[in-house]
Parts: C-alpha cells; sequence; structure tokens
C-alpha cells in the first residue's frame, strides 16, 4: 500500500472528519520503519506466528494506540 492509498483509505475516520494529512504521513511512516515481519523458517519460507492470541493482541493494542492518539490530538 502507498502512503496515498493509505491517507485516502483513512479519510473520514474523526468523527467523519480527515485528520491532518501530515499526521496520517507520520504513521505511515511509522509502521512502514517498524513493520511486522513473520520469522523464517530454515526453508527460507515464513513460520507460523508463535499464537494467533498474541499476534491478535499486538494489532488491537497498535489500534487502541492510534485511537487514542487522535483522540487526544484531534477531537
Amino acid at each position: 500500500m502507498t502512503k496515498q492509498q493509505y491517507i485516502k483509505m483513512n479519510r473520514g475516520i474523526n468523527d467523519s472528519r480527515d485528520l491532518p494529512e501530515e499526521y496520517l504521513s507520520s504513521i505511515y511512516d511509522e509502521i512502514a520503519d517498524n513493520e511486522i515481519k513473520m520469522r523464517v523458517t530454515s526453508q527460507g519460507r515464513p513460520g507460523k506466528p508463535t499464537s494467533a492470541a498474541s499476534e491478535w493482541n499486538i494489532w488491537i493494542l497498535f489500534i487502541e494506540s492510534v485511537l487514542d492518539i487522535c483522540e487526544c490530538q484531534y477531537v
């Protein structure tokens, strides 16, 4: 996904208003710089995550932190 696609996808998420493009751009850059990578097995293929629940919890924590930032700065 490109940065422009990410920004377009997140239009209207702040009580039907757009978040500042600079803000969304910084979130995109942070995700791109610290992307979640799967472990690679000895065969050179992605391995299974340690557990689906722990991976899911990581995503929930990430989304909650983004929502907290949005609430504090833009609502």
